[in-house]
């Protein structure tokens, strides 16, 4: 097998140019740069295992072959290469795509703690749905709220010291979506 860039049929040649992932999909990005209409069979592999063919894939008018690969499994790593067909098959260079485990919800360690009066909250969201940032007093009267469900999936920084700054004390932040619930203290220094 040839296992080096190859030439296309038309005289170009073909380069991985992205290779990117997200937990339910790996996207790939190829480039001709012969001009011309390039076909190839997309083929992929875990770790040493056999590769298999995905699909055929075509040229834009830009040279740019893509594929979208949704049958992938989070928290897997994926090779991925090129099989074009001329006089002999040859194969691009294999790409490797480590793709994200699924988001969770997390409340991340508040960093600096103490804080100043902004008081910088890091947490993830695994997707859209409605979660509620608190933070509390002491006795558990709400200081400070923000909706957090508008913001989508991934992870988020919020300041809670938008509204006027915090007042000097301890605090528990608590980060709620659905039936969870996540906590962490907070101290606020002037």
């Amino acid at each position: 097998e040839v296992t080096v860039p190859v030439r296309d049929p038309t005289g170009g040649a073909l380069s991985q140019v992205e290779a990117t992932a997200e937990p339910g999909a790996a996207h790939l990005r190829w480039l001709a740069t012969g001009g011309e209409h390039v076909s190839a069979t997309v083929q992929r592999r875990e770790g040493a295992g056999s590769w298999n063919a995905l699909g055929t894939i075509e040229s834009d008018g830009l040279g740019f072959l893509r594929f979208d690969d949704a049958r992938v499994v989070p928290g897997h790593r994926y090779g991925y290469r090129l099989a074009v067909r001329g006089d002999t098959e040859e194969f691009t260079e294999e790409v490797f795509v480590q793709v994200p485990a699924a988001l969770s919800l997390a409340l991340h360690p508040l960093q600096p703690n103490p804080s100043g009066p902004e008081l910088r909250v890091n947490f993830t969201l695994p997707d859209g749905a409605a979660a509620t940032l608190e933070l509390l007093d002491l006795a558990g009267r709400r200081v400070r709220s923000r909706e957090g469900g508008p913001l989508g999936a991934g992870p988020h920084v919020v300041a809670l010291g938008e509204g006027g700054p915090i007042p000097a004390g301890v605090y528990v932040v608590r980060l709620t979506r659905g039936g969870s619930t996540l906590t962490r203290k907070a101290v606020v220094m002037r």
